[in-house]
């Protein structure tokens, strides 16, 4: 079924399991609902389908040929809608950080509902913007949310008092967290690859070989490594 699919150059999904359908409570299901008729509204190329546990979809499919993308997001807990609905573009990417939401695709699923999502905001003309005078309420909660997250960030400003404070919380971390997604080198730098599923301790390794090289190394030296850390 797959390869047929593959052949036809259409995308197949497969659902192994039904999972226990969701049970939104009154105010996730009005902002399902808002949510919904703002993706229909917002749609205008590509294809976006919301695949909720329990098998609930809701598919919005742009009727313009400029963006031939699709994506299915699988929506696990319905306080995602009224996320959305509230925060916009942020509360996406939290849920997504969150597992509230997950990708069938999950290669190239986020990827393509970024591009879709930056097509449409292309094709946004004034004509639709007047249609769109009806998502002010939406416009401007989105709006509150993201002065919230300005705030904080204005909060965390590089003063003598909260410079101390920010190195504390970004800086002085224990080797025991880097170990977490570093090799035993726990170079921070990149690696090089020569295959995609090759350890990351064998390209560490290759990375350090080749700069070796390039830069004329022998054992009759000497070098000093300094890290810099830069913040904008």
């Amino acid at each position: 079924m797959i390869a047929a699919n593959g052949l036809l150059g259409k995308s197949c999904y497969i659902l192994l399991s039904n999972p226990k359908p969701m049970v939104p409570s009154l105010v996730e299901t009005g902002a399902r609902l808002f949510v919904t008729k703002l993706l229909s509204h917002f749609i205008s190329t590509g294809s976006v389908v919301l695949l909720e546990n329990g098998g609930t979809m809701f598919t919005f499919e742009g009727t313009t040929k400029k963006c031939s993308l699709k994506t299915v997001i699988n929506v696990h807990k319905p306080h995602f809608y009224w996320k959305v609905m509230t925060a916009a573009d942020i509360s996406l990417a939290n849920a997504y950080i969150n597992g509230d939401i997950s990708f069938a695709d999950k290669r190239y699923g986020l990827l393509n509902v970024l591009m879709i999502l930056f097509a449409n905001r292309g094709l946004i003309s004034s004509s639709s913007i007047k249609k769109r005078r009806r998502w002010t309420p939406f416009i401007f909660t989105a709006g509150l949310t993201s002065a919230k997250y300005c705030f904080k960030h204005f909060s965390r400003r590089n003063t003598l008092t909260q410079a101390r404070r920010n190195i504390s919380r970004h800086y002085d971390l224990s080797n025991e967290l880097f170990a977490l997604f570093m090799d035993e080198t726990m170079a921070h730098s990149c690696a090089v690859f020569k295959t995609e599923d090759e350890d990351l301790t064998d390209a560490q390794r290759r990375k350090f070989s080749l700069l070796i090289e390039q830069a004329r190394i022998d054992n009759k030296m000497k070098f000093l490594r300094l890290d810099v850390v830069g913040e904008a």
